[in-house]
């Protein structure tokens, strides 16, 4: 697969599907990514973050994540976003019975997203943007 299936957000190591093991392990991945830019490009003046169905579903999230790093450095950078065919369905059935497979709350977290308060509701995605 070309993601861990979790829209580049999860936070678990080993979650079991019908004798399968998924590693949701996106938000780890991208946290090693941004740390890689975050050290190589110090100073930039404009970042375009842009993604693809799942890769640009947690843009919202890298924003607020790109931001807030720079911020805290005294840098105002300018970030934009070209996001093409998001994934923001939550239906009840997956709120209730997969997302919490894939431990975003650990991401969502870390920005300050009141994670607890939305986790089942479907309009999840609305909270988050």
């Amino acid at each position: 697969p070309y993601c861990t299936q979790d829209v580049h957000l999860g936070d678990a190591a080993e979650v079991l599907y019908d004798g399968t093991t998924i590693q949701h392990v996106g938000g780890h991945n991208t946290y090693r990514t941004l740390q890689w830019v975050f050290d190589n490009f110090e100073d930039p003046s404009h970042i375009l973050l842009t993604g693809c169905s799942a890769g640009a579903t947690p843009l919202p999230v890298f924003y607020h994540m790109i931001k807030e790093h720079y911020k805290a450095r005294g840098r105002n950078v300018k970030v934009n976003i070209i996001s093409d065919s998001p994934v923001y369905l939550t239906p009840r059935n997956f709120l209730e019975n997969h997302f919490q497979f894939w431990n975003h709350e650990t991401v969502m977290k870390s920005i300050g997203f009141d994670y607890d308060t939305h986790k089942e509701d479907v309009q999840y995605a609305s909270a988050v943007l």
